[in-house]
């Protein structure tokens, strides 16, 4: 009844519009789907209204001075009805000359459209095809409806999200996204949903964390903030490395909007890279009993427990085809089962010949595309062909030696250069190279970044022999925040081989395997 009353044309995808509606109101009356006070959901069925309405009443006498002759009581009712419909038809009159056209209808349905796809990928298009899809959604709303500021805000979010992913650093999309925000500012003005994306932008393009922050207090200060917005801080505030902040913002983004997969997919990393494993689980099952399956953990939970069956699993039931990042994800995945033979195949003959380091705490902002010499020559390195890893790394060296630096990459074109040193065995230049790219970070980087660069660099300290370099990053990853769980160092070749022989890195190893085997409880 709610879609026929709403979408009486041929609609697409009306049933995510009508949860979006739902979603909307929930957050307006501030109901919470779990304990709802209006709005109840109906397994398989919809959405059922359980407000109490209670009418005003009305004294049964009202004290008048002896002067003033009492009107009758038919006539106060015959005033307030007609005051009343006369205000109704004030509004109804308003409402007509505001009724959105045919077009701006359809451009809202497009839009929302948008939105919930951006969702369902976890907050950013997965692929570059569905990040054009999205995209494209947003261009056929803005041409439907050219003063939908809200879809100027989100694909100002669509440029973002390339730059992030590395698709599109050019110079020519960041100032695109810039005029995207300044036209939706120019329609509707200062608002919170378009302070968020000034956000993001001032971090991502800027790399101005405080100035973010401070845009998200704007915001605040403005309305109340919405599911995502309240996501969205929270995710900022980690990056600022204060995770107590952020934990409640998450708590009550959920509350405003239970189905939104992106919500639990960051509130769950999050507390993966706080090393709080059982509180993340707690989120992932959250999740489950609504939607199952949906969430990828399985490199987390070996990551904390040291079984990578989920893992696998995981990876063989996605079909991965169109993830730039899927040949590292497996890659990592083969030499924590310690498959060598299928780690050597991998390395040597798998496509494509382009691909992207990958993180379980998503997005490594500054990893180029990189050749996959660079997974053969570590691959060598670990058996013991020497002369391939060389070869391996002079590849990789004039690869990197083409690309063009940014400030946001330097760091990871030093990295590389570290990695093929280490391959043709200049070991002083590694470990030279690999502390510059640690220097040369830019500050407060997203948790994948951070990780992904300290984790390189350890194993480059690690096999170009300084040891205490090494153990230090270790150290720091298994206990600090962001960090990574205790079988992620412990359980890689990458260190267990080149540290066997240390003292110190064996007092390491057996405090993590110990932290391991306290989490076995956890399950896959």
């Amino acid at each position: 009844e709610l879609i026929a009353r709403l979408w009486p044309r041929a609609v697409t995808d009306y049933e995510s519009g009508l949860h979006t509606a739902v979603r909307k109101l929930r957050a307006v009356l501030d109901d919470d789907a779990e304990a709802p006070r209006y709005i109840e959901t109906v397994p398989r069925q919809g959405y059922r209204f359980i407000g109490e309405i209670a009418l005003p009443t009305i004294a049964s006498e009202v004290p008048t001075a002896a002067a003033v002759p009492v009107v009758p009581r038919s006539w106060v009712w015959a005033t307030a009805l007609l005051f009343v419909v006369l205000l109704a038809a004030g509004a109804w009159w308003v409402d007509r000359e505001r009724s959105p056209s045919a077009s701006q209808l359809a451009a809202r349905e497009l839009w929302l459209a948008g939105v919930l796809a951006w969702q369902n990928v976890g907050g950013g298009g997965t692929t570059g095809t569905e990040t054009a899809r999205i995209e494209d959604l947003y261009d056929r709303a803005i041409a439907a409806d050219p003063g939908l500021w809200e879809a100027y805000a989100d694909r100002a979010r669509v440029r973002m999200a390339r730059f992030i992913s590395g698709s599109d650093t050019s110079d020519t999309s960041i100032a695109a996204a810039r005029a995207e925000l300044a036209r939706a500012r120019e329609l509707a003005g200062p608002r919170a949903y378009i302070l968020v994306r000034e956000a993001q932008v001032a971090y991502f393009f800027d790399n101005d964390l405080d100035r973010a922050l401070e845009l998200f207090d704007e915001a605040e200060a403005l309305e109340p903030l919405g599911a995502e917005q309240l996501m969205s801080k929270a995710v900022f505030l980690g990056f600022a490395r204060r995770p107590e902040l952020a934990w409640p913002l998450y708590e009550r983004a959920v509350r405003l909007d239970p189905g939104n997969p992106a919500i639990y997919r960051f509130w769950m990393g999050d507390l993966f890279t706080a090393h709080r494993p059982v509180e993340a689980l707690r989120v992932a099952r959250q999740y489950d009993a609504r939607m199952p399956g949906r969430l990828e953990r399985g490199e987390w939970l070996f990551a904390y427990t040291g079984d990578t069956r989920r893992w696998r699993n995981e990876i063989e039931s996605v079909d991965r085809g169109g993830l730039p990042n899927a040949l590292s994800n497996e890659f990592d995945l083969l030499r924590m089962e310690g498959r060598f033979d299928k780690l050597e195949q991998l390395a040597s003959s798998a496509e494509p010949a382009l691909f992207r380091p990958h993180s379980a705490s998503r997005n490594i902002i500054g990893a180029i595309d990189r050749p996959k010499a660079q997974l053969r020559g570590w691959e060598r390195l670990l058996a013991g062909d020497h002369e391939a890893a060389a070869a391996a790394g002079r590849e990789l060296d004039d690869f990197v030696a083409r690309q063009e630096s940014r400030p946001w990459n330097v760091w990871a074109l030093q990295l590389l250069r570290s990695e093929a040193a280490l391959m043709t065995g200049d070991l002083p230049r590694a470990i030279e190279l690999a502390r510059q790219s640690l220097a040369s970070q830019l500050p407060d980087p997203n948790h994948a970044t951070y990780i992904y660069a300290r984790m390189m660099a350890a194993r480059v300290f690690a096999w170009a022999g300084a040891h205490d370099d090494a153990l230090k990053m270790l150290e720091q990853l298994s206990a600090g925040f962001p960090g990574v769980g205790p079988a992620a160092i412990s359980r890689d070749p990458f260190h267990t081989r080149p540290l066997s022989g240390v003292a110190a890195w064996q007092v390491l190893r057996a405090r993590l395997e110990a932290q391991v085997a306290a989490n076995a409880s956890l399950g896959s």
